[in-house]
């Protein structure tokens, strides 16, 4: 096993014990910075190594303040990183805008120059396709070594036609339920301005959406779905639709351009995002052999849930040591 797999075998028993790194005792130092107008927080141990990660969250309302982030972030740090947790103004209100690529490229950089090292990405769901999308950009080329994907897409317009397609199907179990409930708050939340929300509609979506994760129960999501079935959100949610935006916030089509090494982690049972968006990632980059992937059941979403994939925990260590160095 390679140093950067024990490594990265360290950082997941820290991000399981999360608690140890989130009490007082913990040595890592916590501050926030903001450079180039980009806000991220900066995780770093007393000793550390010359290695920057930075760390994209996906659609999520507390952006980098998300608390699984926050573990995320502590774990790498006391596994001997300097960890930048970036916050993306775009994707902490369910809307997909170019100014959230621009900013992790630019933080990219900035950290890259200030360090005179090259730095990595670390993306989740929707924040890894935007995180690809970044590191094809030219200025980033020479800043950039690596990119470590969960749950990444491919095209965003195709990703929103299968949301879409799924919204429009009938739930039956639990995780249809929750995978349903989580589409409708979130076209709902970006169409908001189109649905004419009322002030109870909009505290319904943003506090369901802030709770979501850490809310097992479906009681209280079927509750806020009561409430806002009766809104046309497909439709509305279909008219905001830019196709020249999705594909300039989609990695589709730019991968040749990509000089760093990608590793691509997927759930092979996503519903939001489906694994093939990983799939057509590596096939773009296959040819030029810079890419890895690996599907697999332990991850639930873009998390470790299951022992079900225990087989494959080599190749995620070694996928993950390869990213953290």
């Amino acid at each position: 096993m390679t140093l950067g797999a024990l490594r990265a075998a360290r950082m997941l028993l820290g991000t399981f014990g999360s608690r140890l790194f989130a009490n007082g005792r913990s040595p890592i130092r916590k501050s926030t910075h903001t450079a180039c107008q980009v806000t991220f927080d900066w995780y770093e141990a007393s000793s550390t190594v010359q290695r920057i990660l930075i760390l994209v969250h996906g659609v999520t309302l507390l952006g980098k303040s998300d608390e699984r982030l926050q573990h995320f972030a502590r774990a790498l740090a006391a596994s001997g990183l300097r960890v930048a947790a970036i916050d993306l103004p775009g994707l902490k209100t369910c809307n997909f805008v170019t100014e959230d690529s621009e900013a992790i490229a630019t933080l990219t950089v900035e950290l890259a120059s200030k360090y005179q090292a090259p730095v990595g990405l670390v993306g989740f769901s929707f924040g890894a396709g935007l995180a690809l999308t970044a590191a094809c950009r030219a200025e980033v080329h020479g800043s950039l070594d690596q990119v470590l994907c969960f749950g990444a897409y491919h095209s965003l317009s195709a990703i929103w036609e299968h949301c879409l397609e799924l919204y429009r199907q009938e739930p039956q179990t639990y995780s249809e339920w929750n995978d349903f409930i989580y589409m409708m708050l979130v076209m709902a939340l970006s169409a908001k301005e189109r649905l004419n929300l009322n002030q109870t509609e909009q505290r319904t979506i943003v506090s369901t959406l802030e709770a979501y994760c850490k809310e097992p129960s479906l009681a209280s999501k079927r509750g806020a779905y009561e409430q806002l079935r009766h809104l046309p959100i497909v439709a509305a949610f279909s008219e905001t639709m830019d196709h020249e935006r999705n594909c300039q916030l989609s990695p589709a089509g730019k991968l040749a351009a990509l000089t760093a090494r990608v590793n691509l982690l997927h759930d092979n049972r996503d519903r939001v995002i489906p694994p093939q968006e990983s799939l057509r990632i590596f096939e773009e980059l296959r040819a030029g052999g810079r890419a890895r992937l690996l599907v697999t059941p332990l991850l639930s979403h873009i998390y470790l849930g299951s022992l079900r994939g225990v087989l494959d925990i080599p190749t995620l260590l070694s996928m993950l040591g390869e990213t953290i160095g």
